[in-house]
């Protein structure tokens, strides 16, 4: 059975050679970045799609300032399927169940930045329901209403 729960430091071993400590730190509030959590500047929730004990896929939701939006937000990142799992629908199960997460905590919009070449990517976001809001040559900003 696929869930979706909070990263805890035993999870590290599972996001070796996926992620770096200092990108684990910054998405679980350590380090650097625990001083600014204090102070409401910087916030995440590391989650974990988990299936059989297996990780197969995380999302990232973060409170944050953006020079895109020119407002403090919440955004989606490190939205990641592992490869031997994409293309089964698992990305659209991830995204369903933070945006369920989302609206457990009556957030109302959530942003994400994607990279124009990730067609994958933007054409999930776009069946979910995302609009672009600004884009340039290289990634777009987009925005869903929850």
């Amino acid at each position: 059975m696929i869930h979706c729960r909070p990263y805890n430091s035993e999870d590290f071993n599972l996001l070796d050679g996926y992620f770096s400590r200092r990108e684990v730190n910054r998405y679980i509030n350590k380090g650097i970045f625990f001083p600014l959590s204090l102070l409401n500047l910087y916030k995440c929730f590391f989650r974990l799609l988990i299936d059989g004990g297996q990780l197969i896929g995380t999302g990232v939701i973060r409170w944050k300032y953006s020079r895109d939006t020119k407002c403090f937000g919440w955004w989606l990142y490190a939205i990641w399927i592992k490869p031997d799992f994409r293309g089964k629908g698992l990305g659209m199960v991830l995204m369903e169940k933070l945006f369920n997460e989302l609206r457990e905590k009556h957030i109302k919009r959530v942003y994400l930045t994607v990279h124009n070449n990730n067609s994958i990517a933007i054409n999930l976001y776009n069946k979910l329901g995302f609009i672009t809001i600004k884009e340039n040559s290289t990634y777009r900003v987009m925005q869903y209403e929850l």
